[in-house]
């Protein structure tokens, strides 16, 4: 083999690397539950003709039936001062670059905001009225093959739309990213259940609390659990990550936990509180994915306890408290 072929594949290698953790980052969730696969996007904001008066994001939500069909469910979230009471078949109709119309009905039950943040100001709310489609790989390919113009109905009445022009292709260039990251991303085997212990939705914040977990690694077992939190005044989430240790063992404050991934990348935290035999962690979306889905090989509790988890029995539990928390904040 010569070396300008040599060069060409470890270029390809390296390429392939990064898109995978780009692409990585733009995935929100991923479950079966009662036989349904779930595999939901990160959404991404889509700059418009109509932007600095209606700002909206966009998502995407594989979804396989049991029957190993499949469809895509489309959402786009757009921020507004006022609460829409978007009606049932409301239509979403896009203008594709070869001139071509697509319309799609929207399905989402009537007053679709899914949650409420206020302002910089503190005062003005801010709700999302999240507008949901569903399009088959025909109609997908369609919407990728370049979209120009969009017409996106939020009520019956004859000023209800909404009209965005995209004159650098930011809506499909938005589209074909989460595209990509969903069908890049592996499919989830095991059924999620539910481990859901507490839902509270009060007026500052939404909490969501799992159950715990058990985990046993080569050294001993451990009891895991994990808690998210929606601030409603910044419009910000936060996760709690807790690990019981075995009986006698304390973690001092600030004490590093270092988490070794599959790929032998690290992931540091500190743990929160002082002279705890469970472990408080505050890792950051991002950092819960990559405990999730890169595979745990081993843990440091600063300088108590060491352990190894063969299987990704760690990772394994973490994505299955991590999916169901995503499960029941998307209801």
């Amino acid at each position: 083999m010569n070396m300008k072929r040599i060069a060409l594949l470890v270029t390809a290698v390296l390429l392939g690397s990064a898109l995978y953790a780009q692409n990585f980052d733009l995935v929100r969730s991923r479950y079966k539950l009662n036989g349904y696969t779930h595999i939901l996007s990160e959404p991404l904001p889509v700059s418009g003709s109509a932007s600095d008066k209606h700002p909206f994001s966009l998502s995407v939500e594989y979804i396989a039936f049991p029957d190993n069909t499949y469809l895509y469910a489309l959402e786009c979230d757009f921020e507004t001062t006022q609460r829409w009471s978007i009606p049932l078949d409301v239509k979403f109709t896009a203008t594709t670059e070869d001139g071509k119309m697509v319309s799609f009905k929207q399905i989402n039950k009537p007053s679709t905001e899914k949650r409420v943040h206020m302002a910089k100001d503190g005062k003005t709310p801010i709700y999302h009225n999240v507008l949901r489609y569903m399009l088959d790989e025909n109609e997908m390919q369609k919407l990728l093959s370049g979209v120009k113009h969009t017409d996106i109905a939020y009520g019956y009445e004859p000023d209800s739309y909404i009209a965005t022009s995209y004159q650098d292709n930011q809506f499909t260039a938005a589209l074909k990213q989460q595209y990509d990251a969903l069908k890049e991303i592996l499919l989830p085997g095991d059924e999620l259940g539910s481990h859901i212990a507490d839902y509270a939705n009060n007026p500052g914040n939404l909490m969501v609390v799992t159950e715990a977990l058990p985990v046993k690694g080569q050294a001993a077992s451990y009891q895991v659990s994990m808690t998210y939190m929606y601030f409603k005044a910044s419009n910000s989430e936060a996760f709690d990550l807790n690990i019981a240790l075995p009986a006698g063992k304390e973690l001092p404050l600030d004490a590093p936990v270092v988490f070794t991934l599959g790929d032998d990348s690290t992931v540091e935290l500190k743990q929160q509180r002082a002279g705890d035999s469970v472990v408080y962690l505050y890792p950051t979306a991002q950092q819960v994915k990559q405990l999730a889905w890169k595979g745990v090989k081993k843990i440091e509790f600063g300088l108590v306890q060491a352990d190894t988890f063969p299987d990704d029995a760690l990772s394994a539990v973490i994505d299955k408290l991590y999916n169901s928390l995503m499960a029941v904040i998307a209801i």
